[in-house]
């Protein structure tokens, strides 16, 4: 599981930093349209306290899909979680979204965009602990057998199991179209599932995780629901 880290890149002046080639990012504004103090974020915040930043996001600027939490910790206990994702993608969070942000996260590889890869969270809506991984793996750690899991992927299919190592029911999970296009022509796939009891785990626990299709229960994730879409992004909101 990857730890819960942030670098602090600037405070209301020139970001410090200018993201390599891949590299997610997220700047979080005090004041509608980028205005106000800000800061640059490359890693995991789970208390935008320590950062005096809490309940005090109007706008953000992101690179990857972040997903940003009403509580810290990443809403261990029920509550909103609004997401975006897209490149170099500018946002507005209307007045019901404003000045509510407690925690933050991306996902996906942390250096690399549109890199194949798969996690699986602890609750729904991308809540709670997390198991992160670009390869196959045959348990998940200490979220095997815990609660309901949520996968997200990039471009490829994926095998979901029931069981340790492959076995008991599975199914192949592939991307939607949510299809993000930047300005200097990148690219961002996504395929996300909120809910795995439309694919078939009722019991909502998934133990393994293989690249590429191998069962004959296949899936492709529905796009999110967006408040705002366009070309090069989207955000929108889940209610836990």
């Amino acid at each position: 599981m990857r730890a819960s880290l942030v670098i602090l890149l600037a405070i209301g002046v020139a970001v410090a930093k200018e993201p390599r080639a891949g590299e997610k990012y997220c700047t979080c504004y005090s004041e509608l349209n980028g205005g106000g103090y800000y800061y640059t974020f490359y890693d995991y915040v789970p208390d935008m306290y320590a950062y005096n930043f809490d309940n005090d996001v109007d706008s953000v600027t992101v690179r990857g899909m972040w997903i940003f939490y009403d509580n810290v910790n990443y809403n261990v206990e029920a509550a909103l979680v609004y997401w975006a994702h897209g490149i170099d993608f500018a946002l507005n969070f209307p007045s019901d979204y404003t000045n509510m942000c407690s925690s933050l996260r991306y996902v996906g590889q942390p250096s690399c965009l549109n890199c194949d890869s798969w996690t699986v969270y602890e609750g729904t809506a991308f809540t709670g602990a997390e198991f992160y991984g670009n390869a196959d793996s045959t348990t998940l750690g200490v979220l095997d057998d815990q609660g309901p899991l949520v996968p997200h992927l990039n471009l490829s299919p994926s095998l979901l199991a029931r069981g340790p190592s492959y076995t008991g029911y599975s199914a192949c999970v592939y991307p939607n179209t949510d299809h993000d296009v930047g300005p200097n022509g990148e690219t961002l796939d996504l395929g996300i599932y909120p809910d795995v009891t439309s694919i078939g785990f009722y019991d909502n626990a998934i133990n393994s995780v293989r690249r590429g299709c191998h069962s004959k229960n296949v899936f492709k994730a529905e796009p999110l629901k967006a408040e705002v879409k366009a070309k090069n992004g989207a955000w929108g909101y889940i209610k836990k």
